[in-house]
């Protein structure tokens, strides 16, 4: 996946691009894209062929859905400009990243908080390795017992009681509210602001 801004014919002279203007690549995702070579400053000019036409206040959504529209089972084409020069670029196919609305997420009521599955974005921010695992707080609310074992959202959970969490059904399940029950404090490691930090729920807390 790329991120890209808009640049006019008028923008474009300005930086001697070509003279119909493009859409300048701000930012290369891990995949594809990047495999294939396309860079940061690139200015994207056609899709198979095809001009995507920039418009005075506009966005990329034109750009972004003629990617999304091109066929599945074959290499996109782009076409480029890189510097003072045209560039042809096949880029393989491959899966769409999860929208943050697609990603399936889960309410823990005794905790009060919520947590969602990790998705792509979320790695690439973090700077994840692809198959990393954990859950993302959501949600936490401040008089619940969540938020009194310090937990925030945006908080990445990596490990409950020293148990590495896989994925929502796994975090249900390391999060029964019968531990405390039984008298046992619960842990958890945490990734904050590219730090890990381990914080503890306490059993001599009131329950819901």
């Amino acid at each position: 996946g790329i991120d890209t801004q808009p640049i006019t014919g008028t923008t474009s002279r300005r930086i001697q691009g070509p003279a119909e203007g493009g859409y300048r690549v701000t930012r290369v995702y891990p995949g594809p894209a990047a495999q294939a070579g396309v860079q940061v400053g690139d200015l994207v000019l056609a899709i198979d062929g095809t001009v995507v036409p920039v418009l005075a206040g506009s966005n990329d959504d034109a750009l972004q859905q003629r990617i999304r529209d091109a066929d599945s089972g074959a290499p996109i084409q782009l076409s480029l400009w890189r510097g003072e020069r045209p560039l042809q670029i096949a880029v393989a196919p491959g899966a769409a990243p999860d929208s943050r609305g697609s990603i399936q997420s889960i309410d823990v009521d005794w905790l009060d908080l919520g947590v969602r599955n990790l998705g792509f974005y979320d790695r690439v921010q973090r700077r994840l390795a692809a198959d990393s695992d954990g859950v993302v707080v959501e949600r936490v609310e401040a008089g619940g017992l969540g938020g009194l074992a310090h937990l925030a959202a945006g908080d990445v959970i990596l490990r409950v009681n020293d148990h590495q969490v896989h994925g929502l059904n796994e975090f249900r399940k390391l999060t029964d509210r019968h531990a405390l029950v039984n008298g046992q404090s619960m842990s958890f490691l945490v990734l904050r602001a590219a730090r890990t930090r381990l914080l503890f729920l306490d059993a001599g807390w009131e329950l819901p």
